[in-house]
């Protein structure tokens, strides 16, 4: 490989690290965060923690369902879906007899109402904010998830640059090293290690991009009722829920339902999901029964959908660190702050190089010759910032 192309593609990964650093460095690290916005939820709501519960202590959806009605008096319950995560509580989707949409979350041991609040709960903000920058519509969420194809396009570059890459997994800054030199090792050290992270997150976010441009493969219809009167019929209560659930057991006996949807129009029918033995990454099975005859009206399995939908739910999975519980969240959120610090690392390194004398440092002039190396981008980033602010003053606070 010629020295004449590992310039120009060096010039190019510095170009898409200056420009980009304040995207990617708050991608990487609201997505960090995302991975524990519950919990961090919990911190301001800690009722919602139940701690570890057994399988048959927990409480139906009926119960669930009847607790819910009571506490929201004329409110209307959508979607039940019990422990969303290890230790948390059960969580109810409804909307009150205002029309306000809410979250309910219930002890699983007794349906208890512990806390009701808005359905734009935190981990619901973080998430817009992560995936669309809370612009509305598909707008957003194709100019976020467009830029995975310049991360793919930056790290590949690095590696380029990086002459024998795979050499400096273990390649320490010398002690030797001035400053600026250590620091340009550091990076490269870094960036090794989170290469594969980075390729992947890349990669999902590419696939995700395909689907907000439509390519979404082929996911089968929820099986549907015969048309009714009323969305709900007469007498419509929790036991029948329980009754509906029980049906679907008789002819699936392996099937764990996690969420149950609630019938909301006249042909709608209750959707379990859940999994048929043990659940994986390739998604949930969905079995509907219809309320009024409780007949089981079919289930869609994951081996039922086609093309990118088959493999959205694995994209998912791996995008957002969910793949392995606790511990991959762990794993990705630690990967994901080791990248907010390579961002920034490359932005000091530019500003070093640049910078009189041996000063290594951000401040005052540093941020100055920064904003200057940016060019027109910076107007970008302001402009981007004034809406997501407004969006936000528009969405949460009017």
């Amino acid at each position: 490989m010629s020295r004449k192309f590992r310039n120009l593609v060096f010039t190019a990964h510095k170009w898409l690290g200056l420009h980009f650093a304040l995207f990617f460095g708050f991608m990487f690290f609201s997505g960090s965060i995302l991975l524990f916005s519950d919990e961090i939820e919990a911190l301001f709501t800690p009722d919602i923690l139940v701690g570890s519960i057994a399988d048959n202590e927990r409480v139906s959806f009926g119960t669930i369902f009847q607790s819910v009605n009571k506490a929201v008096p004329g409110g209307t319950v959508f979607v039940i879906a019990k422990r969303p995560k290890a230790g948390f509580a059960d969580r109810s989707f409804g909307i009150t007899a205002s029309g306000k949409r809410i979250i309910a979350w219930t002890d699983p041991r007794d349906a208890r109402v512990l806390s009701i609040g808005p359905n734009r709960s935190f981990h619901y903000f973080l998430k817009e904010l992560h995936e669309s920058l809370l612009v509305p519509k598909r707008i957003g969420f194709l100019a976020v998830s467009a830029t995975s194809g310049i991360l793919l396009i930056s790290v590949l570059a690095g590696l380029i640059t990086y002459r024998r890459f795979w050499r400096g997994l273990l390649r320490l800054p010398n002690r030797s090293m001035d400053e600026r030199n250590r620091k340009g090792v550091l990076h490269r050290l870094i960036a090794v290690w989170v290469t594969p992270f980075l390729l992947l997150i890349s990669l999902t976010g590419m696939f995700f991009f395909l689907g907000g441009l439509g390519f979404n493969g082929y996911v089968p219809p929820a099986p549907e009722a015969q048309p009714r009167e009323v969305a709900r019929p007469a007498g419509f209560d929790g036991a029948l829920i329980d009754r509906a659930e029980q049906a679907a057991l008789t002819q699936y006996p392996d099937f764990r339902a996690k969420t149950v949807n609630i019938p909301g129009a006249r042909k709608h029918a209750f959707r379990f999901g859940g999994a048929l033995g043990s659940p994986t990454i390739l998604g949930n099975w969905m079995i509907a029964v219809d309320p009024v005859s409780l007949d089981v009206l079919g289930i869609v399995t994951p081996a039922d959908r086609r093309g990118n939908a088959r493999i959205t739910p694995v994209a998912n999975a791996l995008h957002y660190g969910t793949w392995g519980g606790l511990t991959s969240r762990i794993i990705w959120a630690m990967f994901g702050l080791a990248s907010t610090y390579l961002v920034f690392a490359g932005v000091r390194i530019y500003l070093a190089r640049t910078a009189p004398g041996d000063a290594l440092d951000i401040a005052a002039s540093g941020w100055r010759r920064y904003l200057s190396g940016l060019g027109k981008t910076k107007w970008i980033y302001l402009a981007a910032v004034l809406l997501v602010v407004a969006l936000f003053v528009k969405e949460y606070v009017i």
